[in-house]
């Protein structure tokens, strides 16, 4: 899906932010929860307290999160984190396994694109620092400050590293859904980029580059189909006294209707594209010389129907002189073989010969080349 004109990309990673933040202040409350069941269970006042605390936390810093305070959030989710598996650790020693909850911070801060990867790194190096540092107090310490029951401790340590993996997994489903955002993107803007690249941006039509392409393409289609591939040529008569008479605002305004003239004759399957300037080239995939001539013939007659008013009054007048040219793969001479691209530039010139005999006839006419003017190949 692509992202609407209406809303910027730097407004769509806050949303998308906004409800991950959320999600984890909400995912935290409920943890922190869970633990302060067990603390009340096993008689733990510091964590009693301290987890009443985080959940108090959480739930304002889901609060703020609306307000599109997201840094001070993770910020503040970051220390509670830390905080909280220092004095849980050093309470009720390793085997509790509230250590754990460390390394989930480490996702979460290479997740969080806002901040520069240099701080996001060396927030992870304090991260490893503090838990190294943990296990090392842990070992020294020996045994914890205060013992739980021991048919609770189990049942902590476990729903701890169950807690741990429940995130571990939210954050990758995060990560995950990232990655193919991005990928789709990517495919989107990719796509849009190849077709500005190959769009006229005046009349809306292939450029030359993308003209080419096409052309191309049909050649190489009518060449393992054995099919006869088209190109017509079509030149404005008298453009230039057009602009210098009427305005280069009217010359554009008559490429465009041009543009639109010679569209609305071409078949589905056929493509028109703006050649340079006042040239056009259409490409006729699978048609003939008398089928080209005649798409040609009303293309000359639909673009003398052509009305472009001017500011004084009145429309301009305008013709073209078209050429046609056809490929034949079936043709091909014995002496030589031509390249694709040899191919479409005889097609073209021949075309382009063509048109120019039928502007030295009178113009406003349409012109198709010899066939023996037309080498064969490829």
């Amino acid at each position: 899906m692509s992202p609407s004109p209406a809303i910027s990309s730097l407004e769509l990673r806050d949303r998308r932010l906004s409800f991950f933040v959320g999600q984890l202040a909400i995912v935290a409350a409920t943890g922190h929860g869970l633990i302060l069941a067990f603390s009340l269970l096993a008689d733990v006042r510091i964590l009693v307290y301290f987890n009443i605390g985080s959940v108090t936390l959480y739930l304002l810093l889901f609060l703020l999160n609306r307000t599109g305070r997201y840094t001070i959030v993770l910020i503040a989710t970051m220390v509670e984190v830390l905080a909280h598996a220092a004095v849980a650790t050093v309470l009720l020693g390793w085997d509790a396994a509230f250590h754990l909850y460390l390394l989930c911070l480490i996702p979460l801060l290479f997740y969080v694109d806002r901040w520069p990867l240099a701080v996001r790194g060396a927030a992870s190096v304090v991260v490893l620092l503090v838990y190294i540092i943990l296990a090392v107090i842990a070992d020294q310490i020996g045994q914890p400050f205060q013992t739980p029951d021991t048919r609770l401790l189990p049942v902590v340590r476990y729903g701890n590293m169950a807690i741990t993996a429940a995130v571990l997994i939210a954050l990758s489903a995060f990560y995950q859904a990232a990655v193919a955002r991005a990928e789709r993107y990517m495919q989107h803007y990719s796509s849009t980029l190849e077709k500005l690249s190959n769009m006229d941006p005046l009349t809306g039509i292939l450029n030359r580059r993308g003209t080419v392409a096409a052309l191309d393409y049909a050649l190489a289609l009518g060449s393992r189909n054995g099919t006869d591939t088209a190109v017509i040529l079509l030149d404005l008569d008298h453009f230039k006294s057009i602009n210098d008479k009427y305005g280069h605002e009217t010359g554009d305004d008559v490429l465009k209707k041009i543009a639109e003239a010679t569209g609305k004759v071409v078949r589905g399957s056929d493509c028109v594209g703006r050649w340079g300037g006042e040239e056009f080239l259409a490409v006729l995939p699978a048609a003939n010389e008398t089928g080209a001539e005649n798409v040609a013939e009303r293309i000359r007659d639909e673009i003398g129907r052509v009305s472009v008013t001017i500011p004084e009054g009145g429309t301009v007048p305008v013709t073209a002189t078209v050429g046609v040219a056809v490929h034949r793969p079936g043709e091909r001479p014995a002496t030589a073989t031509l390249s694709p691209a040899e191919t479409r530039t005889a097609l073209i010139f021949a075309a382009d010969t063509a048109m120019y005999s039928g502007k030295a006839a009178g113009r406003n006419c349409v012109a198709c080349a010899p066939r023996p003017d037309v080498p064969q190949g490829g």
